[in-house]
């Protein structure tokens, strides 16, 4: 007759702590702050990002209202390009802003699962 012996898994209470449990620990509250600045920073871009489209789209908008004194409407519709460049330019720091915030989350994730 064959026997078969069933083992039961370590119970994960009664398991020592890891030695560099603390080290992970640390890490984890690390990039839990390096998380809440980053969501800081990507709010204010956000607000900032609508007021620059806005502003250009005023500029623009000016621009051709303008239209019977063109150098006016040349000025406004040159100064609402030159807003839509830095327009562009937040949108691109946001989207960095945005991968440093996924980075530190999925670091975060793993020391706290480490």
């Amino acid at each position: 007759m064959i026997e078969a012996t069933i083992r039961k898994p370590p119970d994960p209470g009664g398991r020592p702590e890891h030695p560099r449990a603390g080290v992970y620990t640390a890490r984890a509250d690390r990039f839990r702050q390096a998380i809440d600045n980053e969501e800081k920073r990507y709010a204010w871009i956000s607000h900032l990002r609508l007021v620059v489209f806005l502003a250009a789209a005023g500029a623009f908008v000016s621009g051709f209202l303008a239209l019977e004194n063109p150098p006016l409407a040349v000025a406004l519709s040159g100064l609402g390009v030159l807003v839509l460049g830095g327009f562009v330019v937040l949108v691109v720091f946001h989207n960095r802003i945005n991968e440093r915030l996924e980075r530190a989350k999925k670091l975060r994730w793993l020391n706290e699962t480490a």
